[in-house]
C-alpha cells in the first residue's frame, strides 16, 4: 500500500502512509508493535501521541550533549526535511515534472523530449554544482559546497569498454589493454 501511495504526484504532502508509531524499544512494553496512517509530515513531525522523528533526533542530539557547529548543521539538515514533509518546499520529483511541463519542446503528450531531457540533466548538475540557485527546491538551504564543506570526490570515470572489435563502445572510453577483454590483443588506442 505504501508504494503504491508514493508513485502518486504529490505524495510527500498529499499521502498517508502506514507507519510503526512505536520506535523506541520502551513504548512496546511487549505489546505488539501500532501503526498508523500518518502523513509524511505526521511521520517526521509527530501525530497525537506519536512523537514525529525529527523531535526523537532532536532528542537524541540533546540527550548525547551535541551543541555547537556540528549541531547548527544537523538542526540545519532537519528543518530543511520539515520544509520538504511540509510542502514549502518542492521535491526534487516536483521539480523535474515542472521543468519538464514548462519546456518549450515539451508537446504535452506524455513523452520527454531529448531537449527537455538534456537541459534536465544540465539544471540538475549546475544545481548539484552550487552554480544554479533553486530555491523552489532547496529553500534558504546552502549546498554543503558553497557553505564551505569539503566537496564530494569527483565521478569515477567512465568504466572501459572494448574498442568496438568484440562489442559496440557503449560504456563510455575505450580500454587501454583489450588483451584482457578478449578483443584480439595489442591494446587499443581508438578513443570512445
Amino acid at each position: 500500500a505504501n508504494m503504491q501511495a508514493a508513485q502518486r504526484g504529490r505524495a510527500c504532502v498529499e499521502e498517508r502512509f502506514w507507519f510503526r508509531t512505536q520506535v523506541l524499544p520502551e513504548e512496546q512494553g511487549g505489546a505488539p508493535a501500532a501503526y498508523a496512517r500518518l502523513t509524511i509530515r505526521e511521520i517526521l513531525m509527530g501525530s497525537g501521541a506519536f512523537q514525529g522523528l525529527i523531535p526523537l533526533c532532536r532528542r537524541y542530539l540533546d540527550s548525547e550533549g551535541h551543541h555547537g557547529e556540528a549541531r547548527q548543521l544537523l538542526d540545519r539538515y532537519l528543518a530543511f526535511i520539515e520544509q520538504r514533509a511540509a510542502g514549502t518546499l518542492m521535491t526534487p520529483a516536483a521539480w523535474m515534472r515542472q521543468f519538464v511541463l514548462q519546456h518549450e519542446s515539451y508537446e504535452q503528450d506524455g513523452r520527454v523530449p531529448a531537449a527537455a531531457a538534456h537541459d534536465l540533466m544540465a539544471a540538475a548538475s549546475e544545481i548539484g554544482l552550487g552554480r544554479r540557485p533553486c530555491p523552489e527546491v532547496l529553500g534558504s538551504f546552502v549546498p554543503a559546497a558553497e557553505a564551505g564543506v569539503r566537496r564530494a570526490p569527483p565521478p569515477l570515470p567512465a568504466p572501459l569498454a572494448p574498442c568496438g572489435a568484440c562489442q559496440p563502445r557503449r560504456l563510455g572510453r575505450c580500454a587501454t589493454d583489450c588483451s584482457r577483454l578478449n578483443c584480439g590483443g595489442g591494446g587499443c588506442a581508438v578513443p570512445a
